[in-house]
């Protein structure tokens, strides 16, 4: 019944943006914390080691970047189910900010990100990972 109930946004409930919201952040837990695993195969790993300047500044770009899209992602899941943990983080009263949120959330990669141009973000990403690796 929670898949069917999850699939029928007809009925607004808070229970259900609450289980809703809970999925899509386990979902994207489970996938960084598998995406920052190192590398374990012998041959790729002596290619990932590399100690530079250059490899630093690329890293902290990327985790910028990658902090960006976890952040954004989790945000975007919260104001989508509505806000349903008030305690932690409660909706916007003022007009004004309410207006600059919602204009936040446009840029807030699921939406960003959003039907063709995720499959083009998951291409290029493969061709980055393919290019550093191989």
């Amino acid at each position: 019944p929670l898949v069917k109930d999850l699939a029928s946004p007809a009925v607004p409930n808070i229970d259900i943006a609450r289980s809703l919201f809970w999925i899509r952040v386990i979902v994207v837990i489970a996938l960084v914390y598998f995406g920052y695993q190192t590398v374990a195969l012998p041959r790729l790993a002596s290619k990932a080691a590399r100690e530079r300047l250059q490899d630093a500044l690329f890293g902290a770009v990327l985790g910028g970047v990658n902090g960006y899209l976890i952040a954004g992602t989790v945000l975007y899941y919260n104001h989508v189910a509505g806000y349903p943990f008030p305690n932690i983080i409660s909706p916007a009263t003022d007009i004004a900010i309410i207006e600059t949120i919602n204009r936040m959330m446009a840029y807030m990669p699921p939406r960003f990100l959003g039907e063709p141009g995720i499959y083009f973000a998951v291409i290029l990403i493969l061709i980055f990972i393919i290019v550093v690796y191989i």
